[in-house]
């Protein structure tokens, strides 16, 4: 889909949030640019406004800068900036239970088994991680740093999946495999406590 940018990109909030969602970022942005393979979306600053979807920009409106994705494109590497439009509200909200994102999953020490499910993988893998910090630490807030995909996987694959505590538990990385062979990576950064 070479040329098709910029677009704007407004996912609904999920839930009680007044930020977009990486997942839903991430999800949003495969399904308009039909990337599949090597994927990569890294995240800097939270939206809660549109993100506009351009090409790669090393001065221009980098103060609204909160992120960027690449993939490959018939054996050609793309990569394009993520914006913040502030001029841009969100304005619709979709009701979301977390817990049935992850309803039947199994949890034993630092994996999960996770079942097929309605939502994406990375959205259910991301709903796992956020149970499992929620049990080790309760008091911390975590954004979603990257999402990383290798190959997509089929929107309602199950999976098994990893979790590691990097850097002393700065960071946690939750490495998703399903049985199509897709799978991915997300990488969680550690804030400040919740106040």
């Amino acid at each position: 889909m070479t040329g098709a940018w910029p677009f704007l990109l407004e996912p609904p909030f999920t839930a009680d949030r007044t930020y977009l969602h990486g997942a839903d970022i991430f999800e949003g942005l495969v399904r308009r640019l039909g990337a599949a393979a090597d994927i990569r979306l890294t995240l800097t600053v939270a939206s809660d406004c549109a993100i506009e979807v351009c090409d790669v920009s090393p001065s221009d409106g980098a103060a609204d800068r909160c992120g960027a994705i690449s993939w490959l494109d018939a054996g050609v590497r793309r990569q394009l900036d993520l914006k913040r439009r502030g001029d841009l509200p969100i304005a619709r909200r979709v009701p979301l239970d977390e817990a049935a994102l992850i309803a039947g999953a199994s949890f034993d020490g630092d994996r999960a088994a996770l079942p097929a499910g309605d939502a994406p993988l990375m959205r259910r893998v991301a709903a796992a991680s956020m149970h499992l910090l929620g049990l080790h630490c309760p008091d911390d807030y975590w954004a979603i740093a990257e999402i990383a995909c290798a190959r997509v996987p089929a929107r309602r694959a199950p999976a098994s999946v990893e979790f590691r505590r990097l850097l002393g538990g700065r960071y946690w990385k939750a490495t998703a495999t399903s049985p199509d062979g897709g799978g991915g990576t997300l990488l969680l950064a550690r804030g400040g406590p919740r106040r």
